[in-house]
């Protein structure tokens, strides 16, 4: 049976979102007011362990053409992004979280500029984040510093919430990365993108579900899929440690020559093999890692699995 096709699809993945739920198909269902007639959307349940499965079932009829993958557990949230993606049959595709902090009213404006500027994407850009100073400043010296060592250009306080047109959606959803950065393979698609400022709304209710390590996990995923970087860093300095090696046993040999006196060599001893034990354990620490992503990327495992569709 050929699959309908759709004007829109909007994705959002769901992990414990309960508080947020009513909310949020309160405020859809006003902005569905304003989007094409022929729309759906795609609520992904990510292995949620409260009620949040059970309210989408029983509320999803209140709006129009709505449907809930189940994963079979939680797979993180750009796995849960990655399967709505490949569900989704719409000319266009947006990304939306379930916390409320990108607002879904939004998403008319974003539809009107991507006409406008005749775009393939476009992506959310937060003027201001409504959360706590260090936070802030930590998302605000990430951007900053992926922006520097990465082969991509990730456009500067973006993150998941944009629109896309469906060529684009196909070429991402093709790359079965175990290890997903979605923005990333956003921005290294190319095609024509433009950004949309807007000001983040702080979360609505509960506690963000990215915490600190997944934020780091998310950075480090965006690192080895995007550049050589520590692998350069390490080369760097094994280039440095030798060359100050060597100027020291010159340095050596000239005094031993010159009858000058020469440094205690216990404490200078230990501090060579402090510094190149240290040296040493994190080139195995970078070069493990990297071997580690890349037999996850060699196993070829599912990203995700769906156990149901409602």
């Amino acid at each position: 049976m050929k699959k309908k096709t759709f004007s829109l699809s909007i994705v959002i993945p769901v992990y414990n979102e309960i508080e947020n739920l009513p909310s949020l198909l309160q405020r859809i269902k006003t902005s569905q007011t304003k989007w094409p007639k022929n729309s759906e959307l795609i609520f992904v349940n990510d292995g949620s362990s409260d009620s949040s499965l059970d309210y989408l079932k029983r509320h999803k009829g209140k709006l129009h053409n709505a449907k809930v993958l189940d994963l079979t557990k939680n797979f993180g949230h750009q796995a849960a992004l990655l399967a709505g993606l490949t569900a989704s049959n719409g000319e266009v595709i947006g990304c939306l979280d379930a916390d409320l902090q990108d607002p879904p009213e939004l998403i008319e404006k974003m539809l009107k500029q991507m006409h406008k500027d005749k775009a393939d994407v476009i992506y959310g850009v937060r003027k201001n984040r409504k959360e706590g100073a260090i936070k802030t400043f930590i998302y605000w010296f990430a951007y900053r510093f992926l922006n520097k060592v990465l082969r991509i250009q990730i456009p500067l306080d973006s993150g998941d919430f944009c629109l896309m047109k469906k060529n684009v959606k196909k070429i991402i959803i093709t790359h079965h990365d175990q290890n997903l950065f979605l923005r990333g393979l956003r921005a290294w698609v190319g095609f024509r993108q433009v950004p949309f400022i807007y000001s983040r709304d702080s979360r609505f209710k509960g506690k963000s579900k990215y915490s600190f390590s997944k934020l780091l996990e998310l950075g480090f995923n965006g690192i080895v899929g995007f550049t050589n970087l520590p692998i350069l860093f390490l080369g760097v300095i094994g280039v440095f440690g030798f060359t100050a090696s060597l100027c020291y046993m010159l340095f050596l040999v000239t005094a031993l020559l010159l009858n000058y006196p020469s440094p205690p060599g216990f404490v200078s001893l230990m501090v060579a093999l402090l510094l190149f034990s240290s040296i040493q354990l994190l080139a195995i620490w970078v070069i493990g890692f990297y071997v580690c992503k890349n037999y996850e990327e060699t196993r070829k495992r599912p990203t995700y699995l769906v156990k149901s569709i409602y």
